[in-house]
C-alpha cells in the first residue's frame, strides 16, 4: 500500500471531509518545499527564466547590461510559481519546469523534479500524475490507479517508438489535463490507434478497413475466437463514435472522454503486448540458434 492509499484509508477510517482547495494547497506546499529543496540559491542564466516566461505568457522584465543571472528564489519563475492559485495554471508552471533546459551547475535538474514531484503526488490527495517516456514528462488526470499505470503510462512508454502514435496520444493527454475537450482530442486518439494499426499491420489503411487484415494478424498471435471477436467489435463501436461526435463536431462529455482514453489504450496495450512477445519468442529461438 502506497502512502496515497494509507491516506485515503486514514481520511476514510476518522471520516475526513477535504475540498478540491485543500487538496491543492497541500500538494502546491509539497511541490514548493520541492523546488526550494532542488534549487535552492543556485543562480539561474536570465535565458533560462526568459524562456520560462516566454512560454507561459508572462511579461519579461527589463534588466541592468551586467545582470546575468539570478538566485532562483528571487526569480519571476518562482514569484509565479508562488503566488498561483488557480490549480490548472500551477501545473502547467510546474510542466514548463520540465520543458526548459534546466542546466545549473552541470546538473540535470529534471530527474531531481521528477522524483520529488513522484513523492509528492504520491503524498496527496489531488488527482494527478506525472509519467517520464524517454527524456520527456508529462503531468495529466490521474483517474484509476490500476488503469493509469497500465493502460496510460505503459502505453506511452511503449509506443515511444512510433513517432506519430506517441505525438498523437500524448496530444490528447495534455488536451484532457488541460479542460480542452474539443472534438480533436478525441481524434487525436483515434489517430494513435490508426498510426499504430498501420504500423504493426504493414499496411496504409483506415481504421474501419483493418478488418480483415486485423483478424489474420490475431489469428497468427493465436488470440482467442472469442477476444478477436469482442476486439472487432468494440473497434467497430469506437469508429461509429468517432463517426458520428468527431466529423459532426457534436459536444462530448469528460466522462466520455476519459473512457475513450482509456479505451484507446486498451486497444494500443493488448496489440503492444502481442507484439513484445512476438519478440520474446523471437529472442528465445535467436538464442537457442546461437547454442546459448
Amino acid at each position: 500500500m502506497d502512502l496515497q492509499d494509507k491516506r485515503k484509508k486514514f481520511d476514510k477510517i476518522w471520516k475526513v471531509q477535504v475540498d478540491d482547495e485543500e487538496k491543492f494547497r497541500e500538494f502546491k506546499n509539497r511541490t514548493m518545499n520541492s523546488i526550494n529543496k532542488i534549487f535552492g540559491n543556485a543562480r539561474v542564466p536570465h535565458s533560462i527564466e526568459d524562456d520560462f516566461l516566454g512560454i507561459v505568457g508572462a511579461r519579461i522584465p527589463k534588466r541592468g547590461l551586467l545582470s546575468l543571472v539570478e538566485s532562483f528564489n528571487k526569480t519571476k519563475i518562482y514569484c509565479l510559481l508562488n503566488k498561483e492559485k488557480n490549480p490548472t495554471k500551477y501545473i502547467f508552471y510546474l510542466q514548463v519546469l520540465f520543458w526548459i533546459d534546466l542546466m545549473i551547475r552541470n546538473l540535470r535538474i529534471n530527474p531531481k523534479l521528477f522524483e520529488h514531484f513522484k513523492h509528492d503526488i504520491d503524498c496527496s490527495r489531488l488527482q494527478i500524475n506525472l509519467v517520464k517516456v524517454k527524456d520527456e514528462y508529462l503531468f495529466y488526470p490521474a483517474g484509476a490507479k490500476l488503469l493509469d499505470e497500465k493502460v496510460v503510462d505503459d502505453v506511452l512508454d511503449w509506443i515511444s517508438k512510433y513517432p506519430k502514435v506517441h505525438k498523437n496520444f500524448r496530444s490528447a493527454l495534455e488536451k484532457y489535463e488541460n479542460r480542452h475537450y474539443e472534438r480533436n482530442l478525441v481524434d487525436d486518439l483515434r489517430l494513435s490507434l490508426e498510426f499504430l494499426l498501420k504500423s504493426i499491420l504493414g499496411n496504409e489503411k483506415s481504421i474501419e478497413n483493418q478488418k480483415n487484415e486485423l483478424g489474420k494478424y490475431l489469428k497468427d498471435k493465436c488470440v482467442t475466437t472469442e477476444i478477436g471477436g469482442m476486439y472487432h467489435t468494440l473497434l467497430g463501436r469506437y469508429t461509429d463514435y468517432q463517426n458520428r461526435y468527431v466529423k459532426h463536431e457534436d459536444k462530448i462529455k469528460e466522462e466520455e472522454i476519459e473512457f475513450m482514453i482509456y479505451l484507446t489504450g486498451t486497444f494500443m496495450r493488448f496489440l503492444m503486448t502481442l507484439e513484445k512477445s512476438k519478440s520474446k519468442i523471437h529472442n528465445v529461438i535467436k538464442r537457442s540458434e546461437d547454442g546459448i
